[in-house]
């Protein structure tokens, strides 16, 4: 593969100068030169692997990419999955019927000698076998089984909601960046045009029109618009690697870019209240955990009250007696059947009922407390999207636009002939760039608007270029 500028030559050409000093004297302490030398040769490997880093091209990744790979790959939904496995696990637990206890013993060992005339005993052996039947009697295993369902109901619908949330995050963090890239080119922009006006200004200054002031005036201005691209270069940076976890990726992997338009071809009206607020009261799944987790938290208490009841066991044996050298009498086998119970008089489970019982109220009044604040950011919402949709479509017009534009070319035009000052050139480029950086932020911001709009309602994820992408609600996404 070539490198660029012959950094893989320069390399090979160090480390064959570094091997060749090294078998002139290799116990010597490495003189200057010989330090010297390492460094370049450091210096051609670390151009080496730079080269080859930078040849390999970018990773292009587009909205439905971005929103796949979250799905899929996502650090905190993966975690969030395994909750409804361990649910799951939960319900296997709870169906399996108790086991079986065995007692097995050998009693009434002489410890003299005994015969017919001395008798003692005589020795038995016994072994029961206790079989639990209380699970059956009082409905025990079917009450926990219930509870266990609803507790893998009430994981996925928060797995749905975790889903949510991260998918939300991801579009708000991709629309992000997309914003930020747009300002880097407006500022790189910038600094083309204005380094054409600095070229006019110095030809101006040659054929003596303007003075030594603009010439310097319009270098500053350059200056500043340089240090301002830099600052865009930062931001979308910093933009790129907050966007980075929600794809389930770290700093370690491979570089990306983003890839996608911000234009909006077409407006969606904003809701009414009322119907955005009752499209979260069916949609949210956050909500519907809670409501789930009211329903686990009854069934709870109904196996509690279940476990207040005895714990019952039939006991079948065998007994065998061993007594013809103690009495003469044969020795033989016996059948036993029996029933253990327990005697709930002083504890019959009353502190977990009640606080299963507390546990219902607590879920009652987290779920509205947390029912007030979903409907809440809802409203927010919805007022943000007007918002947006009225910066959109009152102050970005094409007519403001062509207006900055205009303005600007024709100032621009009347200095060259000498009818403006410099000032007045930058002002009106200024403006411009303003309109220009008006219009990232106005269709940034209806995207983002839209797309915060739609994860507080419980719907599905919308890109400007492929429509509805992906559910946010609570049937958004599978977990593996």
């Amino acid at each position: 593969m070539p490198i660029i500028d012959g950094k893989e030559d320069n390399a090979e050409r160090a480390i064959s100068a570094l091997r060749e000093a090294a078998h002139m004297n290799p116990f010597r302490p490495a003189p200057q030169a010989m330090r010297l030398l390492v460094a370049l040769a450091l210096a051609a490997i670390h151009g080496l692997v730079l080269a080859q880093s930078n040849s390999q091209p970018k990773q292009k990744i587009a909205l439905p990419m971005a929103i796949e790979l979250c799905v899929n790959t996502n650090f905190r939904v993966l975690a969030e999955a395994k909750k409804i496995h361990m649910a799951e696990a939960d319900l296997i637990t709870s169906s399996r019927i108790p086991n079986p206890s065995l007692f097995a013993d050998y009693q009434l060992i002489p410890l003299q000698h005994v015969d017919v005339d001395h008798q003692l005993g005589p020795p038995q052996a016994d072994v029961l076998v206790a079989f639990p039947i209380d699970w059956l009697l009082f409905g025990k295993r079917l009450a926990a089984m219930k509870a266990a369902r609803l507790g893998i109901d009430v994981n996925s619908a928060g797995f749905a909601n975790v889903l949510r949330v991260q998918l939300a995050q991801t579009v708000d963090a991709f629309y992000e960046v997309l914003m930020h890239d747009a300002y880097f080119k407006l500022a790189g922009k910038n600094v083309e045009e204005l380094t054409e006006i600095e070229k006019l200004t110095q030809e101006l200054h040659q054929a003596g029109k303007v003075g030594k002031l603009a010439v310097t005036r319009v270098k500053l201005t350059v200056h500043e618009a340089m240090l301002a691209r830099q600052d865009r270069e930062l931001a979308l940076e910093i933009a790129k690697a907050r966007l980075r976890p929600y794809l389930g990726r770290t700093a370690a992997d491979p570089d990306y870019d983003v890839e996608g338009v911000l234009t909006v071809r077409a407006v969606v009206p904003p809701p009414k209240l009322s119907e955005a607020l009752a499209l979260a009261e069916a949609n949210r799944p956050d909500l519907l955990s809670w409501r789930k987790a009211i329903e686990q938290a009854n069934a709870v208490v109904e196996v509690e009250s279940r476990r207040a009841k005895p714990q019952i066991a039939i006991q079948p044996g065998w007994t065998y007696q061993n007594q013809h050298y103690v009495n003469g009498y044969p020795n033989g086998s016996m059948f036993n059947i029996g029933i253990s119970t327990t005697l709930p008089f002083t504890d019959r489970n009353q502190g977990n009922i009640l606080k299963a019982r507390a546990a219902v109220q607590h879920l009652h009044f987290t779920y509205e407390g947390d029912r007030a604040d979903a409907l809440a950011e809802v409203e927010a919402r919805v007022a943000s999207y007007a918002n947006a949709v009225k910066q959109l479509t009152r102050y970005n017009t094409p007519e403001t636009m062509q207006a900055a534009y205009d303005l600007r070319n024709n100032i621009v035009a009347a200095y060259l002939k000498g009818d403006h000052r410099l000032v007045e050139v930058l002002d009106a480029h200024q403006g411009y760039q303003t309109r220009m950086a008006r219009v990232i932020e106005f269709e940034s911001n209806y995207w983002r608007a839209l797309n915060s709009l739609n994860a507080a309602v419980g719907l599905k994820a919308y890109g400007s270029e492929h429509g509805a992408i992906q559910p946010l609600g609570k049937n958004a996404g599978t977990p593996k």
